[in-house]
C-alpha cells in the first residue's frame, strides 16, 4: 500500500482488485475488511517487521532475477 501511496485500507476500493493482486503475487486483492482483519493480527502479535522480511526473502528467492531496487533518502524522496 505504501509503494502505491494508498493510505488506509479503505481506499483499496478506489484501485482494480486484479491489479492490486498482482502487485502482491495474487490473483486478486484481498477485501478491505480481510486485509483490516490481518492488519489487525500482525500488530496484535507485534510480528509485521518479520512477516515483511520473510515475504521479501521469498520474493526475492521466486525472482530475483527480475527484482529491482529503488533507494529513497529521506523525506524529501516521497514528494518524486
Amino acid at each position: 500500500m505504501e509503494l502505491l501511496r494508498i493510505k488506509r485500507p479503505e481506499m483499496l476500493k478506489e484501485h482494480s482488485p486484479e491489479d492490486l493482486g498482482r502487485v502482491l503475487g495474487l490473483d486478486r486483492a484481498p477485501e478491505v475488511k480481510t486485509l483490516r482483519r490481518k492488519l489487525s493480527r500482525l500488530a496484535t502479535v507485534g510480528r509485521a517487521t518479520e512477516f515483511g522480511r520473510a515475504l521479501a526473502e521469498r520474493r526475492v528467492a521466486e525472482r530475483g532475477a527480475a527484482l529491482g531496487f529503488l533507494y529513497a533518502d529521506g523525506p524529501s524522496s516521497a514528494a518524486c
